[in-house]
């Protein structure tokens, strides 16, 4: 090896081997805010602060409690709530009463904290699966869905 390359090895392993990092420095100046970028696409609907349960079974005989935290006082003075039962893929809003055929009724009694749900005396309510819907003011200008289907396709709820 010749003495100039020799000379050049070594005078970068001193410089190379002897770095020495000091304290960071102080913050910058903020830059100038970029340009917008494009708008992105359109989202899915969304349910706008509605809450829902999904379907819920488990009760047995002719009554039931179900807890739902959800319904706390503030929600139950300001709020919709709806409760919806599903048999054989028929799902009927609470309270249900078949006055003019067999007597068959499937009521609700919601309270702070609580919904209890009741069936008459011939029927149990292990044979439905029940959800709510608790929709808050000022998300339905234009008055309350009349099925469960025109609920779902204005809020955005799955089935």
């Amino acid at each position: 090896m010749k003495c100039s390359h020799l000379l050049a090895l070594i005078s970068f392993l001193a410089f190379t081997g002897c770095s020495k990092q000091g304290p960071t420095g102080p913050k910058g100046d903020t830059g100038l805010q970029g340009a917008q970028g494009p708008q992105g696409p359109k989202g899915d609907t969304g349910t706008a602060n509605v809450i829902y349960s999904d379907w819920t079974g488990g009760f047995s005989g002719t009554s039931g409690e179900w807890s739902v935290p959800a319904l706390t006082a503030g929600v139950l003075d300001s709020s919709v709530v709806l409760i919806y039962g599903i048999t054989d893929g028929i799902i009927f809003t609470l309270p249900y009463d078949n006055v003019n055929g067999s007597g068959f009724y499937v009521n609700d009694l919601i309270s702070t904290g609580n919904i209890e749900l009741l069936c008459d005396a011939n029927d149990n309510l292990d044979l439905y699966m029940f959800r709510y819907v608790i929709i808050p003011p000022g998300v339905l200008a234009t008055g309350i869905p009349r099925t469960y289907r025109e609920l779902m396709s204005r809020l955005g709820i799955a089935p």
